[in-house]
């Protein structure tokens, strides 16, 4: 009993942090209606096909225990776990993917603190703590562009040898990986009663689009991948999604991820209309349009 309220105090955490989500990618405060098909095909991340790169970057805060090499190691083991049932989705789609997972260095994190003490305190998100974000993990790219000595003679970056923001980076990642798709992860060490997912400027083109995360967990990681490629969430949340929206959501595609990030990969899919988000299909049928605005 006790295990199982833990649990579940661990999903409402994650839902209530979910408003930060919807605020930090839309950027629009003053609007009550978000059109999240919007982010479809946008930034970075557009169709989630071909190869994709998932680069993860380890983060020591003060939010909890430094990273080990063991945590560190374990850790992405939960990221090829994630990757592997896109992919298997995919290939069920007659989708073509490959996912490859790398990381600046396999046992080391970098050490920055994080910029908002109590997320969950949160009640609105405002554009100083979205800055802070952005500011925050272009940081970390500046310390670990130190060690990236690498350099092809076709890169796109200047004649420096450290790139200066998340722009460069991917631009430098792309390069290297031959691959125009790269999704830019930041694994913090925060503990279980503050852990955090957030998502920056998925629908827009002002900033490369990246994912703050802390969970250890393989299906929360799947989420928050599809959600850089143009996946919406489907679920209630106090300051997002009615109640009528996510039963209708519920009721179309009870299997969706993205219904539930918490769900076990196994009993899980991608619906329709979350492949027509991520660029697997190129039609939805129109009863579904409702499930782009709330």
């Amino acid at each position: 009993m006790i295990l199982q309220l833990k649990i579940n105090m661990k999903q409402f955490l994650y839902f209530v942090v979910v408003f930060f989500t919807v605020i930090i990618c839309s950027c629009a405060g003053s609007s009550k209606i978000v059109d999240h098909s919007l982010s479809r095909n946008k930034n970075v991340c557009k169709k989630l096909c071909g190869k994709v790169l998932i680069y993860v970057v380890f983060v020591d805060t003060k939010a909890g225990p430094k990273w080990n090499d063991t945590a560190i190691r374990s850790t992405l083991d939960l990221y090829k776990d994630a990757a592997n049932w896109i992919e298997g989705q995919a290939s069920k789609n007659d989708v073509k993917l490959t996912i490859q997972i790398k990381s600046p260095s396999p046992n080391k994190a970098v050490e920055s603190d994080f910029p908002i003490k109590n997320v969950s305190a949160i009640t609105i998100f405002e554009n100083k703590n979205f800055k802070k974000l952005n500011e925050w993990t272009d940081g970390i790219v500046k310390k670990i562009a130190v060690n990236m000595t690498d350099k092809n003679e076709n890169d796109s970056l200047p004649s420096v040898i450290n790139p200066k923001d998340a722009e460069r980076l991917i631009a430098r990642l792309r390069n290297q990986y031959n691959t125009e798709s790269v999704a830019l992860f930041f694994a913090t060490n925060h503990t279980d009663a503050n852990e955090i997912s957030l998502q920056l400027n998925t629908t827009n083109n002002e900033d490369i689009e990246r994912v703050i995360n802390s969970y250890k967990n393989s299906s929360i990681i799947a989420y928050e991948l599809l959600s850089l490629f143009g996946a919406e969430k489907l679920f209630y949340s106090k300051y997002g999604h009615s109640k009528k929206y996510a039963e209708f959501a519920a009721k179309e595609f009870p299997e969706d991820l993205m219904i539930d990030p918490f769900r076990d990969l196994k009993g899980a899919n991608i619906s329709q209309f979350t492949q027509y988000l991520i660029g697997w299909r190129n039609e939805i049928d129109k009863q579904y349009f409702r499930l782009f605005k709330y």
